[in-house]
């Protein structure tokens, strides 16, 4: 059973580095899995978290992309009949990603008018000023940013997709702000919000001892192995 709307909107409150550690807590995976790689930035590192389930689908630019059917109509209809809160997840497929460029002004616009908070693609992405304007709180990640969107074009929908290193399946919850983006276990996602706010005050504890009048080097070193 997926997570209902109140489980999602509790895990928007903690920032992903945390849901992350909370994450661990659970060992339902290595704690080297389940998150994306450096390649993958944040274009917006000033908003809020966003957490979603995911539409999946595969962006291709090559010199025969121009010849496939462009399956962007598909991926619109696939958001607008997804359940909201939705995070899109682009993978990039073909040479030059630091070239390609799936997202810009226009597309942001119209996938959060479908219900998207943001989109993850492993291309670049354009139009970051206007995107801002005109998509106020939309989220961006992606390689980079650059000028043109060249030749690409969506090729594939609704499949299992590898960004920066996650795996991601259709309806997938992630959890992205500006630290990245972490896959959100299905079956530990209703205990997770009290899992971080646990990180959080242990945490808290912590740092309450590293800037303690009275500094105990012993015991804070002791609280920093886990």
């Amino acid at each position: 059973m997926k997570p209902d709307l109140d489980v999602l909107a509790d895990l928007a409150r903690y920032d992903s580095a945390t849901i992350s550690n909370a994450i661990e807590t659970f060992d339902v995976r290595p704690p080297t899995t389940g998150y994306t790689d450096s390649t993958v930035r944040c274009m917006y590192p000033d908003l809020p978290p966003i957490v979603g389930r995911v539409v999946t689908c595969r962006f291709e630019n090559s010199p025969e992309t121009r010849t496939r059917p462009n399956r962007l109509p598909d991926l619109l209809d696939l958001v607008w009949e997804t359940e909201e809160p939705v995070v899109v997840v682009a993978a990039h497929t073909g040479p030059d990603p630091e070239r390609s460029s799936m997202v810009g002004d226009i597309v942001s616009a119209m996938l959060q008018r479908l219900g998207a908070v943001g989109i993850v693609t492993s291309c670049a992405a354009r139009d970051l000023d206007v995107v801002r304007r005109r998509a106020p709180g939309f989220q961006i990640f992606a390689r980079g940013v650059v000028a043109s969107h060249g030749a690409g074009r969506v090729v594939e929908v609704d499949e299992e997709v590898t960004i920066g290193g996650l795996n991601l399946r259709p309806l997938d919850v992630v959890h992205a702000d500006h630290n990245g983006v972490v896959a959100v276990p299905e079956e530990i996602a209703g205990s997770l919000a009290a899992a971080a706010q646990a990180v959080l005050e242990r945490e808290e504890s912590i740092q309450r001892r590293i800037h303690a009048p009275l500094f105990d080097y012993e015991s804070v070193r002791d609280n920093l192995v886990h």
